[in-house]
């Protein structure tokens, strides 16, 4: 177990004690070192156990399926290790190790400790030359000063300082991490002093297939603090391989960490870098990081060099600068035979020369800060090279073009605009490109402002990249969170910040030609309603991925129940622009969700990441994949907890795999390399991809959680349909359970909305074999759920309406219960009107709700079963909803004028207005103040409503008929 050779009383112990060594240390608890130590390794890596005792570590690592080496001093002890591993473990000493850059990592678990203190550093050193470039050495030893002998053994204990002074002379230490545990074994009080050492990375990036840049400075961007860049040229080829690590790193809080410093200096010189790229490094801008344009003025700019920086906590300080030959272009990044040398800090200080270099030529006279203004200058004298000048100059991306279905949905949303309509919505599959379709559009009307709203920065910061491909000349801004860029072209704002009313307020209502409001299922949340009641565009497109009619028919209305376009998975698939899949619904039999709380269509997310982290389920989870999977698999988690759960456990097994979110230790651009160059077979993963990014390589997905709604589900699905080289189709595995929260799965999967007894049928045509399902397609669950299903045929009015509430995640409207197939002759039968029926089956109603369904009971049965030969009352209902009549009592002039813009939103109604106001655009004004006490009269005869109580929530009203009416 030692490394001196004249130390022989200690080898001696161990092979007379060995028997007792090992039944106190081979079950001793060790995975909070494990997980400290393997979390620095990538999956598959090779490891060494130096002085491995009884072998109990490298079984651990073995079983987790890591490349294990072993050895140790002691026959007796490697003898048990061989038996146990099942392969051969030398008798070997530390200074006897001659391996050249051999292992990922190197596990000396109190094994060093018995190495006397003078022969300390070569043993290291012995140790550190098997090392890879980027490895990492774990030793520990018994807290302390000094050396002693002991029952027959020599220890040698250590603090801090010790380790610091044994490991100065190690070559490329880039990190050194101590801390302190207790002793795990029985009856033990003693502290022990655990060190990780880090070795940096080979210092020569040679490029090519084999050691691409990219994955070097994804790695370098999810570390650091501070990020500078200096290159003569920037294509935005390249540039978007980088974007995603560094809008994360200038967005950390939600990880409890400070955004990252970001400044980019590139360059004029010889025209190379494209507008398009300057324009995308402006949105960067807008986001945070610092950017600067060196004026060459005919000299020249040849930099390349990347410079990164941290600190772990106040003291320990570290660097790296990438410093050769690669500008920013895709190529330079992934395929080029690029050569850039690594610089470590501490260890060699022209990091810090390099860095103090950077800042000075940041500030220097010649550099300006990059604006659009700028950009507008340098693309107008700019003479693009005709030929190239490094590899990568020249390379740029072709045009966009609408694909066939964004040209049906364009030619649509031009004929709406003929018929009259200013608002309109589009439903497109996941991966059919929406956005895109938007930005397309807003080119085709012309449109000069244009305001993009979304929920998440992430699709903010995606559809500003998306517009600045169609219209790259176009002033891109951000409207979210301390950001405030209102004199753009196009603003990207997030309904957090914008739909806030002192926000709303600073936009005149016609500031905007055109809006697009993304992901427009959310959009029956009261922020919407402000912003979307506020603006009045030219024209304001709506766009969602799910095919969920029912959650459309809540949501249509915001968009003057103008349905333009409608495309769904099957048509992507038809369509050859999603390629087809592979559905298995595996039945989760180790999860018991019925003992989960489950509420407002939600489960508890604790005690539901508790019961997805378990062996048996992880198991489950690994023999599905073994024999369903292909070779790249995303897998979708409820936590972090979940994920890393599972990387453990699949690693255990042999399978190369990860887990990546928000602060994980592989970046997001590192974890989708690695995936798909194959390092890794499986990425464990929680939120980062449900939506917004592409990721073609991926050919399997494994959903491991429950989605709380169809269009999460789609979503995640919508991942890996993207169509890539050689990928046939994509094979999902879908874990379910007979439990309510799994039923819009395959609602979702046939794109429509089904009552219970529509799931029967669905359950029977499936065991059929009777699906209408696209070419290529296959959906396969299993029986234990199909059986679940077919039980459902019976249920009643209460039961359908309990489903489709938990379905949704909140309680329906009668238009959602109505397309879902209930009955509404049941509703009045059973319950009088639509809100008795909610009344009955809503026991958290809250007073004011029940007072007003008992005291307005007769206008409610009225509203539901009054004759609607005309559209008359509704439009009437609605603009008296609009201008929040409820709460209090609009003028008569006020309801007449927004009744008429309720009809021009919903032009089929305009052919019930008497002929004389057919084609107009204006209010009629004639008679005007004669008519003020019945409102729309001059539409035609109304029965209207006549408001007599005040105060909200205490409106009476009495049905009036106006002489004539209908």
């Amino acid at each position: 177990m030692h490394g001196a050779r004249d130390v022989n009383d200690t080898t001696h112990y161990y092979n007379q004690h060995a028997g007792q060594f090992i039944a106190d240390t081979l079950h001793v608890d060790m995975e909070p070192l494990y997980q400290r130590f393997l979390r620095h390794l990538p999956a598959g890596a090779r490891v060494l156990d130096a002085g491995c005792g009884a072998g109990r570590d490298a079984l651990a690592f073995q079983q987790r399926g890591y490349q294990v080496s072993a050895f140790d001093a002691s026959q007796a002890l490697a003898d048990h290790a061989s038996r146990l591993l099942g392969q051969t473990v030398p008798v070997q000493r530390f200074d006897e190790v001659d391996e050249v850059e051999r292992y990922d990592g190197i596990w000396a678990c109190a094994s060093l400790l018995h190495v006397p203190a003078a022969e300390m550093p070569c043993n290291l050193q012995a140790l550190w030359q098997a090392l890879k470039a980027g490895g990492v050495l774990y030793c520990s030893f018994k807290r302390g000063t000094g050396e002693r002998d002991r029952n027959g053994r020599h220890f040698t204990d250590a603090n801090e300082d010790q380790i610091r002074v044994w490991t100065r002379e190690l070559p490329g230490l880039a990190d050194l991490e101590c801390w302190i545990t207790e002793d795990q074994r029985p009856d033990r009080e003693e502290q022990w002093l655990n060190c990780l050492l880090h070795k940096a990375t080979r210092q020569l990036i040679t490029g090519g297939d084999d050691n691409p840049f990219l994955p070097h400075l994804c790695s370098s961007i999810h570390r650091a603090d501070a990020i500078d860049m200096a290159v003569a040229f920037i294509k935005h080829t390249g540039l978007r391989l980088l974007l995603p690590d560094l809008q994360a790193a200038l967005d950390r809080e939600a990880a409890g960490r400070r955004p990252a410093r970001i400044r980019i200096l590139t360059s004029d010189y010889l025209d190379i870098t494209d507008p398009q790229a300057l324009r995308a490094l402006m949105l960067l801008q807008e986001q945070g990081a610092q950017v600067r344009v060196y004026q060459s003025r005919g000299g020249s700019f040849h930099l390349k060099a990347y410079l990164f920086a941290g600190s772990k906590d106040s003291d320990a300080q570290w660097g790296c600068a990438f410093i050769g030959s690669s500008n920013i272009s895709r190529q330079a990044l992934q395929q080029g035979l690029e050569w850039n040398y690594r610089i470590n800090y501490p260890g060699d200080k022209g990091f810090l020369e390099t860095r103090a270099r950077f800042k000075a030529l940041f500030s220097d006279p010649a550099t300006v800060p990059l604006s659009d203004e700028w950009i507008d200058a340098y693309e107008a004298r700019r003479i693009p090279p005709e030929r190239s000048w490094e590899p990568g100059s020249t390379e740029s991306d072709p045009p966009p073009m609408p694909t066939h279905i964004q040209s049906q949905a364009l030619e649509a949303l031009g004929q709406t605009r003929l018929d009259g309509y200013r608002r309109g919505l589009v439903v497109m599959a996941t991966g059919l490109g929406k956005t895109w379709l938007a930005a397309f559009d807003t080119q085709q009307t012309g449109a000069r402002r244009i305001l993009f709203v979304a929920h998440r920065e992430e699709i903010l910061n995606q559809a500003a990249a998306t517009f600045a491909r169609i219209r790259p000349s176009a002033r891109i801004g951000f409207y979210h969170g301390r950001q405030r860029d209102a004199r753009v072209d196009i603003l990207c704002a997030s309904i957090q910040t914008l739909g806030r009313v002192d926000h709303l307020e600073r936009f005149e209502p016609g500031h905007f030609d055109y809006i697009v409001v993304d992901e427009f299922h959310h959009a029956a949340a009261p922020t919407y309603h402000r912003l979307l009641n506020h603006f009045a565009p030219a024209f304001l497109l709506g766009l969602t991925a799910t095919p969920d009619r029912t959650d459309n028919a809540s949501i249509l209305s915001l968009c003057d129940d103008n349905l333009v376009f409608e495309s769904d998975l099957f048509t992507g698939v038809n369509e050859d622009l999603l390629v087809p899949f592979h559905y298995y619904g595996v039945f989760d039999e180790d999860v018991d969700y019925q003992s989960i709380p489950w509420r407002n269509g939600r489960f508890d997310p604790d005690l539901l990441g508790n019961r997805l982290a378990t062996l048996a389920r992880a198991r489950h989870a690994l023999n599905t994949w073994r024999e369903r999977a292909q070779r790249r698999t995303l897998a979708f988690c409820i936590s972090i907890r979940h994920a890393d759960y599972m990387a453990d456990q699949f690693a255990r097994q042999g399978v190369r795999a990860a887990a990546v979110y928000a602060d994980s230790r592989l970046s997001r651009g590192e974890a989708l390399e690695q995936l798909a160059n194959g390092q890794l077979q499986v990425l464990f993963c929680v939120d980062l991809f449900n939506e917004g990014v592409d990721l073609p390589a991926i050919d399997t997905v494994m959903m491991l959680r429950p989605t709380e709604s169809r269009i999460l589900f789609l979503q995640q699905l919508g991942r890996g349909l993207r169509k890539a080289e050689a990928k046939e189709q994509l094979v999902v595995l879908d874990f379910v359970a007979n439990h309510q929260s799994f039923l819009h799965k395959p609602m979702a999967l046939m794109n429509r909305t089904m009552t219970h007894q529509d799931l029967a049928r669905f359950a029977r045509d499936l065991e059929n074999q009777s699906l209408d399902l696209p070419a290529g397609c296959y959906v396969n669950y299993d029986l234990r759920f199909i059986d679940f299903l077919k039980s459902l045929g019976g249920s009643d009015l209460q039961d359908q309406y309990l489903t489709l509430r938990d379905t949704l995640g909140r309680r329906p409207t009668l238009t959602e219960f109505y397309r879902a197939g209930a009955s509404l002759q049941a509703v009045r039968r059973q319950y009088g009107h639509w809100f008795g029926l909610i009344a009955a089956l809503e026991p958290d109603l809250q007073a004011e709700e029940r007072t007003v369904i008992e005291r307005q009971a007769d206008l409610l049965r009225e509203l539901q079963t009054t004759a609607m030969t005309k559209s008359y009352k509704m439009v009437l209902l609605e603009a008296f909803q609009e201008l929040d009549g409820w709460r209090e009592g609009p003028t008569l002039t006020d309801l007449a004028a927004r009744s008429w813009q309720v009809l021009q939103r919903r032009r089929p109604l305009l052919a019930d207005l008497p002929d004389a106001y057919q084609g107009l655009t204006e209010p009629p004004d004639d008679k005007l103040e004669q008519r003020k006490a019945a409102p729309f009269t001059y539409y035609g005869p109304v029965r209207y409503l006549k408001h007599q109580g005040s105060g909200p929530m205490s409106v009476d009203f009495e049905v009036i008929q106006h002489p004539g009416g209908r």
